[in-house]
């Protein structure tokens, strides 16, 4: 090889190297660049943080305890509802029994009182006819048909219980 061979060799080696001193430069100044700029973004973060998200969020955990408190003493008075109705309605029930089993037979007796003057009371001509005559099991007897009364205390006997008390 010869010198001007070398010496064209040489030139594009300083270039080469010119240009990766260039590149490196470059490289760095985008580093500090970008450094310089992400702590500018980190110092208006921190400056947002403690001027406008700090003071909401100290009043939005305010706010938070404070609807916590008002749920525990809502769900305190409900549970206090839930166990005082259930309590009225044991004694509700307690005394509906007590009611039920003293007074029923006083009832049953001013029913019953109430519906033998309804029918003393009645008009003879409101009576069915009395039949006279033998009743055999091949000549069934006529039932007179009964009147608004008699499907009134049917009815009333039927709701009241008197149909499963009833003989057969």
């Amino acid at each position: 090889m010869s010198p001007a061979d070398l010496s064209t060799t040489n030139v594009w080696l300083a270039v080469i190297a010119f240009a990766s001193v260039l590149q490196l430069l470059v490289i760095v100044g985008l580093l500090v660049g970008a450094a310089r700029f992400f702590r500018r973004i980190e110092a208006t973060i921190d400056r947002i943080t403690e001027q406008h998200i700090a003071p909401i969020s100290v009043r939005a955990n305010e706010v938070l305890d404070e609807m916590e408190d008002v749920m525990a003493r809502v769900q305190s008075f409900d549970d206090g509802m839930r166990r005082t109705l259930s309590r009225v309605g044991v004694g509700v029930s307690v005394a509906t029994s007590v009611m039920r089993s003293r007074f029923w037979p006083v009832v049953g007796v001013l029913k019953g009182l109430k519906a033998g003057l309804a029918s003393l009371k009645r008009a003879p001509g409101d009576r069915p006819p009395r039949r006279s005559g033998k009743v055999t099991k091949f000549a069934p007897t006529r039932l007179a048909p009964k009147d608004a009364s008699d499907l009134e205390a049917e009815q009333r006997f039927a709701y009241e219980g008197g149909m499963s008390h009833a003989r057969g």
